[in-house]
Parts: structure tokens; C-alpha cells; sequence
């Protein structure tokens, strides 16, 4: 099925089909499950509150999404752009941002189960309000993330993100 030049389509009656290179502008989307997107473009799109799963995106670009509010389970995000994505208020489970760019993304007030970031640019994006316990930033980069104290407990990071949190705690390095 080709979804180019798409208006208005709902995603309800599409399962197990593949989208490629399709760009998708100002639509408020609701995706149930399985479905594949490849090197697709979703400008401005709403997913506020929608639920979101068995999904798999893959070079794909997101300008201006709002996934607040959003449910997502057993999705994958590879090698995609979600800069400045806005994910407030969502539960995540069993998510996967693998190769992926988060540069100022906001996870306010998030619920997180079973979430990995892997080798992942979360540069600047913010935590507050979620608890990242267990969560592991290890193969993330990053020189700064924005989360309070609270959530730092029980969080894995490698030897040099160290540093950035020693920063935030006042503590100087020599």
C-alpha cells in the first residue's frame, strides 16, 4: 500500500505493512500495532495520548512531535531523529532508542519500564519528575542532561559521564 501524498489517513486498519519515505504533516495520529517505518518524515505531528505499539521506526525524522500523554509499548526508534520530541506524561515500556538523536527531548512526568537508550545522543534532554532508577545511560552521550538529585539513585552511567554528574552534585575533580 503506498502512502505517499497521504491526507487524513487513519492508521487504524493498517497492520503488518511496511511505510517507507512517506511524509506526514500536521495529522494527529493514533497506531495500534505492527507496523514498520522506514526513512519516513512526520512534521508536526500530534501523538498526544495516542497508543503507540509493535512499532519499528527506522531513519526516520520527527520536526516538532508531541507524543504528551502517549502509551507506548514494544516499540522500537533506530537510527531516527527526535530532537526536541516532547514525551511528557508518557509511559514507555519496553522502548528501544537505539543510534538515535534526543538533543533537548523532554521526558517530563514519565512512566518508564523496560526502556533502553543505546549509543543514543540524549544531550541536554530532561528528566524531571521521572524516575530513571535502573535505567542505563552507560552507552549514551551526553554533556549535560537536565534531572534533579532524587533521580540519580540506582541510574548506571560509564567512568566520563561521571564528571557531568559530579559537576551537578558541586563536586570538583582534580
Amino acid at each position: 500500500m503506498a502512502l505517499n501524498n497521504l491526507q487524513k489517513q487513519s492508521f487504524k486498519d493498517i497492520q503488518d505493512n511496511e511505510i517507507y519515505q512517506t511524509e506526514l504533516v500536521n495529522e494527529v495520529i493514533n497506531v495500534t500495532e505492527n507496523l514498520y517505518f522506514s526513512q519516513s518524515k512526520f512534521n508536526k505531528i500530534s501523538f498526544e495520548h495516542a497508543e503507540l505499539g509493535e512499532l519499528d521506526f527506522t531513519q526516520c525524522k520527527f520536526f516538532g512531535t508531541n507524543f504528551i500523554g502517549a502509551y507506548f509499548k514494544t516499540t522500537q526508534f533506530n537510527h531516527t531523529n527526535l530532537n526536541y520530541a516532547n514525551f511528557s506524561d508518557s509511559t514507555l515500556k519496553q522502548v528501544t532508542f537505539e543510534n538515535c538523536e534526543l538533543i533537548e527531548s523532554l521526558f517530563q512526568t514519565c512512566t518508564f519500564s523496560k526502556i533502553e537508550f543505546r549509543h543514543t545522543n540524549i544531550n541536554l534532554a530532561n528528566f524531571w519528575g521521572t524516575n530513571l532508577k535502573g535505567i542505563d545511560f552507560s552507552n549514551t552521550e551526553f554533556d549535560a542532561i537536565e534531572v534533579t538529585l532524587d533521580q540519580l539513585n540506582g541510574i548506571q552511567i560509564n567512568a566520563l559521564q561521571a564528571g557531568v554528574f559530579a559537576r551537578l552534585l558541586g563536586i570538583k575533580i582534580i
